[in-house]
């Protein structure tokens, strides 16, 4: 990598920690700026949105109702964006922010982190590659489903969509 990429990170909560995690681990690669009350970074996101651009890119991982505003805020400034996922919570918030993005020549890029977990990946690549299997007659996925894991039905479906099995 030729340089290193400076991220601001928005939202303080385990995505936000996990991804600024990242820079801890590959500091030649990347830089994060994050909230502190000892520095000069400012302590919400719309302060930050205010400011002349200072990053190359912006991590939202703020609550679902919080991903559109500071989306749309942050392609206007043409910061490109990784958003945790919902997009939105309306369709047409989906459309503005993209909409925004692409009118901004934004990068855009929304993240389904179980989907790249190493237990999926090989889930996914043994049910692709492997022929002894044969072919798939049913699958369940058995888990919690409660407020923090109410995408959980999406990560089988993946599954068995991109194997085409």
């Amino acid at each position: 990598m030729s340089r290193k990429i400076t991220v601001l990170v928005i939202g303080a909560g385990n995505r936000g920690k996990n991804y600024s995690s990242y820079a801890l681990c590959y500091p030649d690669r990347m830089k994060t700026f994050y909230e502190d009350k000892s520095s000069k970074m400012p302590l919400n996101w719309i302060a930050a949105a205010e400011r002349e651009k200072f990053a190359d890119a912006v991590i939202i991982a703020t609550p679902d109702r919080l991903h559109k505003a500071p989306a749309v805020a942050f392609a206007q400034k043409k910061y490109h964006i990784l958003l945790e996922k919902p997009m939105a919570v309306t369709a047409e918030d989906c459309v503005e922010v993209v909409r925004t993005c692409e009118s901004n020549r934004v990068i855009l890029a929304v993240c389904h982190v179980l989907r790249y977990h190493p237990v999926y990946l090989k889930i996914k690549v043994m049910h692709s590659s492997e022929p002894n299997l044969g072919s798939g007659v049913g699958l369940d996925d058995l888990s919690l489903v409660s407020t923090a894991r109410w995408h959980s039905f999406q990560q089988l479906t993946w599954l068995v969509m991109l194997t085409g099995r």
